[in-house]
């Protein structure tokens, strides 16, 4: 008997797809969290145990963009020693997501110019500073919920077992910035939103060549 030949993209899975319904879906949550759970945020946060709070503090940096992609290069290192073709392109897709995302919410952070949580007795909700590059008028979209989202989406997608593992990872780092005070739950919902489209969408091309997906 002959051997069989083996298959590439029996490595590989299919890239998510970007349905209108679920696009729509996510652009509704911001708002929706905007009219209903902004205005009750400042004071719920103040009445949080304080040990919920010191485990958000104590893990919330964790998706901080350097940390990300610090874990990510260590991982990538690894992955070279060991020649592991698959993993060296899910953490490049992973890290490609990530900065793709951070480089959209960013941008949207100086359109917004939002005052955080805790400027909420002077500013209220709607208070702005656009372009100011000012931390306070920083708050819309959560930075910390984009790279949560970003990174964890990608590696759901490329390992779809562990999808709720990593939708749980996810949404309590996002949770984090709303128990410490510093985003509202439409920051945190958008940023959420930003960073599982951008890891939908960057699946394509990595698809496209033949890279972690297969079309």
């Amino acid at each position: 008997m002959q051997p069989q030949e083996h298959d590439p993209k029996s490595d590989s899975i299919t890239p998510p797809r970007i349905r209108i319904a679920a696009l729509l879906v996510g652009i509704s949550l911001p708002l929706a969290a905007l009219l209903a759970l902004d205005p009750l945020a400042p004071g719920l946060v103040a009445n949080l145990p304080k040990p919920l709070t010191d485990l958000a503090a104590w893990t919330t940096d964790a998706v901080q963009l350097k940390p990300i992609l610090a874990g990510l290069g260590t991982a990538a290192l690894i992955a070279a020693l060991v020649k592991s073709r698959r993993t060296l392109e899910t953490i490049l897709y992973a890290a490609a997501t990530t900065l793709v995302a951070s480089g959209i919410t960013h941008v949207l952070k100086q359109i917004f110019g939002r005052a955080r949580p805790t400027l909420f007795e002077t500013q209220g909700l709607y208070g702005r500073n656009p372009f100011s590059g000012q931390f306070d008028f920083e708050s819309f979209p959560s930075g910390h919920a984009t790279h949560a989202a970003a990174l964890f989406a990608a590696l759901a997608f490329a390992f779809p077992r562990f999808r709720y593992g990593f939708a749980l990872l996810a949404l309590w780092f996002a949770a984090t910035r709303v128990m410490l005070g510093v985003h509202y739950p439409s920051d945190v919902t958008a940023g959420l939103m930003i960073g599982t489209l951008t890891a939908a969408m960057i699946a394509r091309p990595f698809a496209r060549f033949g890279k972690r997906f297969h079309k």
